[in-house]
């Protein structure tokens, strides 16, 4: 059973009765129409399911276990390769009905991320940009065409406007939060999962108390006699600095606790 732990979940009827799969990689959608629409379309107007539905402000619905197929992708839903059942993870996203025209707004990129590195680190695929249509790895609907193995019709979904900005954006993103270290101490890849708003708080916060250190430190003049007692300003700057560098210690753990647990 592999069921997201930040996705909100809304099962389809049919979702216990989908064969098992084991998932090898994870293609995104567009709706052309609201989550809501989606949701219902999904529950009562077609066989076709998805594992995944993204809104707008970045809500993740989850409709189906990622243990089970769901029928999106046409012959990437289910294959057998190597003796085994796979298949890919199908990944809608809410738009305003012209993704052609419409980019992800920043929240829905931020859980296309976040969403991306948990399917990964929960099923162990291979952290690429797929390069067949039944290799491992990220990929959109039309990325091999459209009619092709992943689409029966021709369309451009998710939409020209997102496949830039699945290409330019949302793939660099998830390759770069996936290699990112674990541990105590923030990295580049670290910052890299987090939005660009988001990391430009953390960059501020961070520069700003820099600033109040090489204030403090420009404080220290030594003492004439190196035995002599330490004069109670150069005390009074040291306990600054150990106050500042607290809360930069505890500023950027807040940020880390918004990602998700490492194996997610």
């Amino acid at each position: 059973m592999a069921r997201c732990p930040f996705a909100k979940w809304v099962p389809l009827p049919e979702q216990a009765r989908q064969p098992a799969v084991k998932i090898v990689g994870a293609i995104d959608h567009s709706i052309v129409g609201s989550a809501a629409s989606a949701l219902n379309y999904f529950r009562t107007g077609t066989s076709l399911e998805s594992h995944f539905i993204i809104d707008l402000d970045g809500t993740i619905y989850q409709l189906v276990d990622t243990a089970r197929s769901a029928d999106a992708n046409r012959r990437a839903n289910r294959f057998i390769r190597g003796g085994k059942a796979v298949g890919y993870a199908s990944i809608e996203t809410a738009d305003r009905g012209d993704p052609d025209n419409q980019e992800w707004t920043s929240a829905q990129v931020d859980a296309l991320v976040r969403l991306h590195v948990w399917l990964q680190k929960t099923h162990g695929f291979v952290a690429q940009k797929c390069k067949t249509t039944t290799g491992d790895g990220f990929g959109y609907h039309t990325l091999f065409g459209a009619p092709s193995d992943w689409t029966p019709v021709a369309k451009t979904c998710p939409g020209r406007a997102r496949i830039a900005q699945w290409n330019e954006t949302v793939l660099p993103r998830t390759l770069e939060a996936i290699k990112a270290p674990s541990g105590p101490t923030p990295t580049g890849g670290f910052l890299m999962a987090l939005s660009s708003d988001a990391q430009k708080k953390v960059a501020s916060d961070v520069a700003f108390s820099a600033l109040k250190v090489a204030h403090a430190v420009n404080l220290l003049d030594p003492p004439d006699d190196e035995k002599g007692p330490i004069p109670d300003r150069i005390i009074e700057s040291l306990s600054r600095i150990e106050k500042v560098l607290k809360n930069m210690d505890s500023r950027l753990k807040r940020v880390e606790k918004a990602l998700p647990p490492e194996g997610e």
